[in-house]
């Protein structure tokens, strides 16, 4: 792992947990009129028997190039493109089309600094705190709808990625796609969403443990009034995740999420929930780990992660929509 400071590492792992998002720049629409950032072919990226996602007519759609996958291989790839420089892009909800088989999970994010000399199906396997978490997802994740009158606001001329972390677990080649929309609107005075990236990296499943525990979290570092989704992350081990808030001077928490871990149906689920500065954010995370080794954190399918993002508005002074230092909780 190739970075400097303590930010950058735990930026680089906190990204590549969700899986991150850079695609090739391909079709987009603002301010309801689209136009075509790229030459390849959307239907190229729809998954087998599907109709590829249309453009939406206020928004952008990210695409991914052809990938071919060799039995077994694992990869982390990339496709960066630039939002236009008219107008900033206020996200209102995501729309993802990825393959059933070959993607382990996507991301989107935003991205200081020059594009790449090759935008398309690059390795970003190593990343930094400049990479900032827009949404992401697993296997079988469906999109995600902001409440009515919020968004999160992209500055015009923004890079953004769609990444694809693809694991081929077959006998046979396979060809994994991404399409991500990014729906916008147009409608002035919307109240800004943030987000908060919940969890640890201090992961140690011993050898033939099962219903293993591990505890993450923070003191949430600022106000959170209206937490409306949260998207539970693990690997294969993971057999169920709680994500709590429990209010200062209490020890009863308010449970989020508590389900048991699949990890061929990752979901966003929708919440209700609120925090102040100081309050407890706790994710718990069992596992069954049947092999001879203890597994630890790290990217790759075979190791393991615990981690819960919260989705929340209003955005709080301080928080960003993407990955910064007061975005994390407990990694």
């Amino acid at each position: 792992m190739t970075t400097t400071g303590t930010m950058a590492v735990v930026g680089i792992r906190t990204a590549q947990l969700l899986a991150a998002a850079t695609l090739a720049l391909v079709g987009m629409a603002c301010s309801g009129s689209g136009s075509s950032g790229a030459s390849n072919d959307t239907a190229d990226s729809a998954p087998p028997g599907e109709a590829p996602l249309a453009v939406p007519p206020v928004g952008f759609q990210l695409k991914s190039t052809p990938v071919t996958m060799a039995p077994g291989e694992e990869q982390y790839l990339c496709w960066s493109f630039v939002l236009p420089s008219t107008t900033p892009l206020n996200v209102i909800a995501t729309v993802p089309q990825v393959s059933a088989h070959g993607v382990h999970h996507y991301a989107v994010f935003t991205k200081s600094g020059a594009l790449p000399a090759n935008p398309n199906g690059y390795d970003c396997k190593v990343m930094d705190a400049t990479w900032g978490l827009v949404a992401g997802g697993g296997v079988g994740t469906a999109g995600l709808t902001f409440p009515k009158g919020t968004a999160m606001t992209l500055a015009a001329g923004t890079q953004v990625v769609l990444q694809l972390h693809l694991l081929n677990a077959t006998g046979a080649p396979e060809e994994p796609t991404g399409i991500l929309n990014l729906i916008g609107s147009d409608e002035p005075n919307l109240t800004q969403v943030g987000l908060l990236i919940a969890g640890t990296l201090d992961i140690n499943i011993p050898p033939h443990q099962s219903g293993f525990d591990v505890t993450g979290g923070c003191k949430a570092p600022f106000d959170m009034p209206n937490v409306f989704a949260t998207f539970p992350h693990m690997h294969q081990l993971g057999t169920n995740i709680d994500v709590s808030l429990t209010p200062q001077g209490s020890t009863k928490p308010n449970t989020l999420v508590n389900r048991a871990w699949d990890f061929g149906s990752q979901g966003v689920y929708p919440v209700t929930g609120s925090a102040k500065a100081g309050d407890q954010v706790t994710v718990k995370c069992t596992y069954d780990n049947s092999t001879d080794g203890t597994v630890t954190f790290g990217e790759d399918t075979n190791n393991e992660m615990c981690i819960g993002v919260l989705f929340y508005y209003p955005l709080a002074p301080g928080g960003m929509g993407g990955l910064g230092g007061s975005n994390y909780c407990g990694i």
